[in-house]
């Protein structure tokens, strides 16, 4: 029998003096979580922005890109329920009040931008001030509206990619290569 050449000693230092200490380990994971998240949230925002104008999927890839690279309590578990398509419940009095807060600001921060870009201020305070209490109130309806009908719309998005994701596969047909036939179980067999 022989021995080995080295003692143990030596093998037990070498692990030992790996790079950095662990205080310098976990402020490089904190850099790390801090860039990916400054990185992920610019591309998530620009996603809705690229949507529209970009033809083709436009902004899908920078929204995936940018949520796998953020990082939020309860990523796993939303990732999680979107998968499967489990419904999201949205009920309840914060919900009632997230949407009545969504219907009044976002109409009132859209005028306010429409106001800034008008020539004449001045005749659209004065000569139509009933007009713009109308228009903000229809919009402040409309958003509500949407807000409400939101979640319904996402259950539906979610209930379909669940069932094209366990769709059964399919084979190409013997008699037309290009025509898709189901393919047969082996359970009936």
């Amino acid at each position: 029998m022989t021995l080995p050449t080295q003692d143990c000693s030596s093998q037990r230092t070498a692990v030992a003096k790996r790079p950095g200490s662990t205080s310098q380990r976990f402020l490089a994971s904190r850099y790390w979580l801090v860039l990916k998240n400054v990185l992920g949230w610019p591309l998530i925002l620009a996603s809705f922005v690229a949507g529209p104008l970009v033809p083709g999927p436009g902004g899908i890839p920078l929204f995936l890109i940018g949520f796998a690279l953020v990082s939020f309590p309860g990523k796993r578990r939303l990732t999680a329920r979107v998968l499967p398509g489990k419904p999201v419940h949205c009920r309840g009095r914060t919900f009632a009040l997230l949407s009545i807060s969504v219907a009044v600001v976002v109409p009132a921060i859209a005028l306010a931008v429409a106001r800034g870009q008008v020539s004449s201020r001045e005749s659209l305070q004065v000569r139509w001030p009933v007009a713009v209490l109308m228009l903000y109130l229809l919009a402040v309806v409309v958003v509500w509206c949407v807000v409400r009908v939101a979640p319904h719309v996402l259950n539906l998005l979610l209930t379909g990619i669940a069932r094209t994701s366990k769709a059964p596969p399919v084979a190409a047909s013997p008699s037309h290569p290009f025509v898709a036939a189901p393919v047969a179980s082996s359970a009936g067999a």
